[in-house]
């Protein structure tokens, strides 16, 4: 963006890098807290390239630090997803509860909505602003052939996990 290139050209005067001035106005960030999934869908990269028994997990303090990091150059959004389910962090509602804490009112999740129960709504209505629940169709049929085909889950406990999510509201 233009005011983007225009305050990197007065900075640079000042001896700064763009790259400098970049990070100084960083917007946004998707973080991926887990590589855990209860889901073995078969477009997912996960499915395909990682051993399901290594998973991976960002350890809360690094959560922190990155989230404090990022505060301080001006974040205002993060997307608490990339692969992983967010409700399988072990570190979840405190995460959220953080970032509700330290001001970050832009909180985006995914989710494949099976873990989308009571006390999970509850912990999405503190402090998220955005809550995508994916789903590869809206029948049992194309469901079961894309996402929940290993796991023979139906599309009605998502449907009915949405529906009590709502009434929450």
């Amino acid at each position: 963006p233009r005011e983007l290139s225009d305050r990197a050209a007065s900075n640079n005067k000042k001896n700064q890098s763009s790259e400098e001035v970049f990070m100084q106005t960083l917007d946004s960030i998707n973080m991926e807290i887990t590589s855990k999934c209860n889901l073995v869908c078969d477009f997912c990269p996960l499915t395909i390239e990682i051993d399901r028994e290594k998973f991976v997990e960002l350890d809360f303090d690094r959560f922190r630090s990155i989230v404090d990091q990022c505060k301080e150059m001006g974040l205002s959004r993060i997307y608490l997803f990339l692969f992983g389910e967010p409700f399988l962090y072990s570190h979840f509602k405190d995460a959220v509860d953080y970032c509700g804490n330290i001001g970050i009112q832009d909180l985006w999740i995914t989710t494949n909505g099976i873990l989308l129960n009571k006390r999970n709504s509850k912990i999405v209505l503190k402090n998220i602003s955005n809550l995508t629940v994916s789903m590869t169709g809206t029948s049992q049929k194309v469901y079961s052939k894309f996402q929940g085909y290993k796991r023979k889950l139906g599309l009605t406990k998502i449907e009915q996990n949405v529906r009590d999510f709502i009434k929450l509201r």
